[in-house]
């Protein structure tokens, strides 16, 4: 595992792996592709040293803390006369530029597309794959680190096909608003990356009145019904809430 640590967040890669791809390209339909594929963390902490951040994601581009390392604290940044402060105030400028970069993404997370084409990329793109980033998990932790909101991917065992994407579907939960989507990504025969993301249901158990909505184009069975609702398990661990959705599934 690679790390890099300040004294308000880290930066590692937590998993390298091969990834089997399956897609239309090509003039042989299912064509089998391998791909080496890395999963990194961010954390950022408070002053408190509390979590502020928590982001998961993927990308075919094994080098990216060392670059960013290196873009960081290149000899360029560094004035000749190096000393112990001039480090500590790039470490600072660092932790800064995390924290605002976490903000910054999170007001792109909170719309429904933004894991549709909205790719996120880090440096220069060397060819079609390196360097594409997929946000897997993302958590924004109140003052004693309890979640205000979460987005990520969700599935379950019996979902094996999913070949072209790290998840098919994203879970937006906001716990203080007591609100919850689930988003298709949009995944086709032949893409590598997602497109078209849609809403398939938007619930808010906020007060007397519980209600949720379903998609008006989809006629969903109880199959999907049952299949949502293990989504919602990956993610809410709240038996309470839990129970209030179950009581909406229900009156469907």
């Amino acid at each position: 595992m690679i790390e890099f640590r300040t004294e308000n967040s880290s930066f590692s890669l937590i998993k390298n792996y091969v990834k089997e791809v399956r897609t239309t390209d090509g003039d042989e339909k299912n064509v089998k592709q391998w791909f080496d594929k890395y999963r990194y963390q961010i954390e950022c902490y408070n002053e408190k040293g509390k979590k502020a951040f928590r982001m998961i994601f993927s990308s075919s581009d094994g080098f990216i803390i060392p670059n960013w390392i290196n873009h960081q604290y290149s000899q360029e940044k560094l004035i000749p006369q190096e000393s112990f402060y001039q480090v500590v105030a790039l470490m600072k400028l660092a932790d800064e530029r995390l924290l605002e970069n976490c903000q910054r993404l999170m007001e792109l997370l909170e719309k429904d597309t933004c894991f549709g084409v909205n790719v996120i990329r880090f440096g220069e793109l060397r060819d079609k794959s390196s360097s594409r980033i997929q946000i897997l998990d993302f958590w924004q932790y109140g003052e004693e680190e309890q979640i205000l909101y979460y987005k990520g991917g969700v599935w379950n065992e019996k979902e094996s096909s999913i070949k072209i994407s790290e998840y098919r579907h994203m879970i937006e939960w906001k716990p203080l608003d007591k609100q919850i989507k689930l988003i298709n990504l949009g995944i086709k025969q032949g893409r590598k990356y997602t497109r078209d993301a849609y809403l398939l249901f938007e619930i808010d158990y906020n007060g007397e009145h519980p209600n949720i909505r379903v998609n008006n184009s989809l006629k969903p069975n109880q199959v999907t019904y049952d299949k949502w609702k293990r989504y919602l398990t990956k993610v809410v661990d709240d038996i309470d809430v839990m129970d209030k959705l179950q009581n909406l599934f229900n009156k469907i």
